[in-house]
């Protein structure tokens, strides 16, 4: 079987199974009820979505009292048709403050998470309980993965290096440049090594790294379920099928001392532990893991026939590496799906990019892990004659080495921009600063890579005695000694959360504030409320009252009537529940669409007249996760995808100006004398020059929309805060009610508020006159609204009246102290 129609094979299951469109980890996004919310009923169940696909048996919430008791609810449910929401069943709850703890396992990169959010269920008469909510405590997963997850990553890494780079090397640079036959077994039987190496550091960092998640998740009776019923155990299992399937193609090669004498018995060892992974994956629930399966059956089927089929050595060896170069390329490719890289809008580009980069970061360290070894045989077996042409090799290492560095330049660039939404990132954020750790160690390895490429390129006269060689070694052995400390923060790094994981979550679940307005009918004033104020499921609150706090009769009924003015969808209407002090609430999605609604109250009072109004309530849109975006578009919003095709363009046309003699050598387009050229040098730089050119002319188009964003973005910077004052909530943590705290606040009351609403808090101020609605009346309100709505009234003010905001004027902690004056005052 052809290597490459294997590796079509492999990489269409590859695609079927992702990449997904998510960010790093699964994240909330939002639930229903919302986080914080205060209901005057019970919840049937809490509705959580996330932002990425959930694994069913690890993905898990639970309710939890002020005492922080595990309270008993039903058994978590999962969306079939929406992977990333859950549902959490509960029974009967008093009024309380309760906690909601959920612990997520992503399908798309099989990183656990945690988190909670808390939420108030009122007293009958819809004051507020006096506890608090507890906090969670276990199962909190840092930024940084643990030493045993990063020794896990590492191996696998420098397994899958390896099992790449050998073959290339030997493609590229032996098998292509003719070797002195007296050292060509020795330069083989070296290469097979390091791939036993590889298979073995895969297979050790595969089995570790679902032990210990196995552990964190529950203990190792978690194990097989982890295995057999999660994409983390699939790609474990792909991983270790294709480093043995890769195995089982070179066993046929013949094998250094002792091995060789051993060859069969490790060729049906191998053969049976892949065919036990695909049985394994055969019998499992998930349709994606038989398709697998299948795949993973039709590689090994063409390993076998690579053994069976009769060919020369020659042909024979060649098949060999390019099968082993096709199965290595689709296991970096599964490191790339579970990477930082599929996540968020464009994730089919970064992972792509992240693919790229590994590919190329493959090629230049696995070949550094065989160099010195070559070296070493040509010092020990070659003869001084032989050195012209052993050197003509490592000079095509070097070409691919530094072609190699190149495309990790470019591809880790454009993961970084994608990654981190601020250059400050690079060194505020853990994950900055194991790149920058990472950043470090390859400038002192280009640094050494420099040194080494001036002694093969320029100073070759040294290379024409023992000693060139012998200094030459040493600085190979010291640019892969620095190149494992690059694997190990790889490592660390493709496990460190990312800054652009919680900003876009941030950016996609921001809490709504709810509506306020003060609306006047007949002789009442209605105190209309919507909580969260979203699409979807609401809290509806009514007060009733007159601003001088007399008896507004017997309320009989108060019904919510909703037209959606942008369609005709119809007439909703529901019925409030009465709490007791002329207030009146109820719950439901009766908010179906965003846009404008017309809200109407009805009120109906014993021997009174009826009493209607009617309040303008916007809904803002829904705002969905990330992982609903185009997998397909822009992986970077900072700039316009004209840009990054223009760069694109510019990179892919530097290649034949920088590389013109190397592309040559390696594609044997060459005479004998490597230094001499025979296709006409003209047709590289032109197709490079149209290239450059191409991306020059996009990027002066992409200009505009570049300058606009620009613009754009420093507009919205500038007016973050009170963009943020608008939408989210600033009230931060509340100040203790002590002594000093109230007294602050009196005195901020006499300064701010007695104008208004008067020194007894009546309302009835010296500027109240003339005010409609008139200032309100605390011994009225006060009692009514939990100390952060009053915190919120105060700094964002009250839509619909004269009450100003006072953000800009007093200070969060100001503001809180004149919250805990109020309570004190006026209950």
């Amino acid at each position: 079987m052809p290597a490459w129609l294997l590796l079509a094979c492999v990489f269409l299951w590859l695609l079927i199974i992702g990449p997904q469109g998510v960010k790093a980890h699964a994240l909330l996004v939002r639930s229903i009820p919302e986080a914080n919310a205060e209901l005057a009923t019970p919840p049937a169940t809490i509705e959580m979505w996330f932002s990425e696909p959930l694994e069913a048996g690890f993905s898990k919430a639970r309710l939890l009292d002020s005492q922080g008791q595990e309270l008993p609810t039903g058994a978590v449910n999962l969306d079939p048709s929406d992977p990333m929401h859950m549902t959490l069943p509960l029974g009967q709850l008093e009024p309380g403050i309760y906690t909601v703890a959920w612990q997520t396992l992503s399908r798309a990169d099989g990183h656990e998470w945690y988190g909670s959010f808390p939420l108030t269920l009122l007293n009958p008469d819809g004051s507020r309980p006096t506890a608090t909510a507890t906090t969670t405590d276990g199962g909190e997963r840092g930024e940084l993965p643990s030493p045993g997850e990063v020794v896990a990553r590492w191996l696998v890494l420098l397994g899958g290096f390896l099992l790449f780079g050998v073959p290339l090397f030997q493609i590229v640079v032996v098998l292509v440049g003719e070797p002195n036959t007296a050292l060509a077994l020795p330069w083989r039987n070296l290469a097979l090594k390091l791939v036993w190496l590889a298979v073995v550091a895969i297979v050790l960092g595969a089995w570790l790294q679902v032990i210990l998640q196995a552990a964190r998740l529950g203990g190792l009776g978690q194990l097989p379920t982890l295995l057999l019923e999660t994409r983390t155990g699939t790609l474990a299992f792909a991983r270790q099928a294709l480093a043995f399937t890769s195995l089982v193609i070179i066993l046929r090669l013949p094998q250094p001392r002792p091995l060789h004498q051993q060859k069969w018995p490790f060729l049906l060892i191998s053969g049976v532990y892949s065919g036990l992974v695909i049985l394994l994956l055969l019998f499992t629930t998930s349709q994606d893991t038989r398709i697998l399966a299948l795949v993973l059956l039709v590689g090994l089927g063409g390993a076998l026939f690579s053994i069976t089929h009769h060919a020369d050595p020659p042909t024979l060896e060649r098949r060999t590496w390019h099968m082993a170069l096709a199965l290595s390329s689709v296991l970096l490719f599964t490191l790339s799906l579970g990477s930082h890289a599929n996540a968020g809008p464009g994730n089919v580009w970064a992972v792509l990019g992240d693919f790229v980069h590994l590919l190329a970061a493959a090629a230049w360290i696995g070949g550094l892990a065989l160099l010195p070894g070559l070296i070493g045989q040509i010092r020990r077996l070659a003869a001084p004659t032989d050195y012209p042409q052993n050197l003509l090799l490592i000079r095509r290492f070097s070409y691919l080495a530094s072609f190699a560095v190149f495309v990790m330049m470019a591809t880790g660039l454009f993961s970084s921009l994608v990654q981190l939404p601020s250059f400050s990132s690079l060194w505020t954020t853990p994950y900055g600063l194991v790149l920058l750790t990472k950043l470090i160690l390859i400038a002192f390895t280009l640094e050494v890579a420099f040194f080494n490429n001036r002694l093969i390129h320029h100073k070759a006269s040294q290379l024409t005695n023992p000693d060139g060689w012998v200094r030459l070694y040493r600085q190979i052995v010291t640019e892969a000694v620095i190149s494992l400390g690059i694997t190990l923060s790889v490592a660390i790094l493709v496990q460190t959360s990312t800054p652009r994981s919680f900003t876009q979550t941030s950016d996609v679940a921001p809490p709504n504030l709810p509506f306020n307005t003060i609306a006047q009918a007949d002789d009442l004033y209605l105190h209309v409320q919507v909580t969260p104020n979203q699409v979807g499921y609401n809290r509806f609150w009514v007060h009733l009252y007159h601003p001088d706090g007399g008896s507004i009769g017997e309320v009989q009924l108060v019904r919510l009537l909703f037209n959606y003015r942008q369609e005709q969808f119809g007439q909703a209407r529901a019925d409030l529940v009465a709490l007791g002090q002329d207030t009146f609430a109820t719950e439901g999605a009766y908010l179906n669409a965003a846009g404008l609604w017309n809200l109407s109250v009805y009120v109906r009072r014993r021997d009174r007249d009826d009493a209607l109004t009617k309040v303008n309530l916007e809904i803002p849109p829904l705002i969905v996760s990330a992982a609903g975006a185009n997998p397909w578009g822009n992986p970077m919003s900072a700039l316009p995808a004209g840009m990054l095709i223009a760069a694109a363009l510019v990179v892919l046309g530097l290649i034949p100006w920088l590389w013109r003699q190397p592309l040559q050598e390696i594609f044997g387009l060459k005479p004998a004398n490597p230094n001499i050229w025979t296709w006409p040098p003209s047709g590289l730089i032109l197709s490079g020059g149209i290239t450059i050119l191409s991306g020059l002319i996009i990027a002066v188009t992409a200009t505009p929309a570049l300058l606009a964003r620009l613009n754009s973005d420093s507009t919205v910077s500038g007016a973050s805060a009170s963009a943020s004052t608008a939408r989210f909530d600033p009230a931060g943590e509340p100040v203790p009610a002590s002594p000093g705290s109230i007294a602050a606040g009196a005195e901020l009351y006499q300064e701010q508020c007695v104008p208004c609403h008067g020194p007894k808090g009546l309302g009835d101020g010296q500027r109240a006159a003339g005010m409609e609605p008139p200032p309100a009346n605390f011994r009225i309100h006060v009692p009514l609204h939990s100390d952060r709505e009053l915190h919120g009234y105060i700094s964002r003010g009250f839509p619909g009246t004269d009450m100003p905001a006072f953000a800009d004027d007093l200070t969060t902690e100001e503001i809180w102290h004149l919250v805990n004056y109020l309570r004190a005052e006026f209950g």
